[in-house]
């Protein structure tokens, strides 16, 4: 039954806009028609109104029950994602950091090793010119000794970070953002609060002023039946 009425409702609506099109407002009995046209259009959106919006009432009535529903019990399992999710991303972060770590202090006793090696020749090269020989060949060894030591730091693998694998699961970065000082944010960046201008430029009636804004009218028809 109720397919029945909205497909009559489909058939008298579409026929609405064409018929539009060939009304033009001339003269005084065109415009009669016009006026009449438009009652009867708003005629239509009632009849409309009344036959659609119980048929939507009930259709959003038991969409809000499912919704509900559905979110009753996605509650659960999301408070489960969101309590472990977080420390197989914690896990994952240590593993990375402790391998970012050794190569750092790999990096830094090769640097250590380097300026031993530096200092030590120096030093030789120092004590040879002072003609002590003796002291000048051990430091000529702990030059010799610091090289060695950090050609081996140099030819040894970089420390690679190996993730343990988790199938199914994987980390990724979600970039968010807070602010700080809104006062400092370019301009670019700002947006226009539109609701807040246009129901100032509604209640004056276009006599608000507002810098780099310019207010205008358009008509509109108002249609009171009876």
């Amino acid at each position: 039954m109720e397919q029945d009425k909205i497909k009559i409702l489909e058939t008298e609506a579409l026929t609405l806009p064409e018929r539009a099109k060939l009304i033009q407002v001339v003269d005084d009995e065109s415009l009669h028609k016009a006026n009449e046209f438009i009652h009867a259009c708003r005629q239509m959106r009632k009849k409309i109104a009344e036959t659609m919006d119980p048929i939507i009432k009930r259709a959003h009535g038991l969409w809000k029950e499912v919704l509900g529903q559905k979110q009753k019990l996605d509650a659960s399992p999301k408070q489960g994602e969101e309590t472990v999710g977080p420390r197989i991303a914690s896990y994952k972060r240590k593993i990375e950091e402790e391998a970012r770590a050794l190569e750092e202090e790999k990096q830094r006793k090769i640097e250590e090793e380097k300026k031993k090696k530096e200092e030590a020749f120096e030093k030789a090269a120092a004590l040879e010119r002072a003609g002590d020989h003796d002291r000048a060949d051990e430091e000529y060894k702990k030059a010799e000794a610091s090289e060695e030591e950090e050609t081996k730091l140099v030819e040894l693998p970089k420390v690679e970070v190996k993730l343990p694998e988790t199938k199914g699961t994987s980390i990724k970065k979600i970039w968010k953002y807070r602010v700080k000082n809104l006062k400092l944010v370019p301009r670019p960046w700002l947006k226009l609060d539109e609701a807040k201008v246009g129901a100032a430029v509604r209640s004056s009636q276009g006599k608000v002023e507002i810098t780099g804004i310019e207010t205008y009218s358009v008509d509109s028809i108002s249609i009171r039946e009876g």
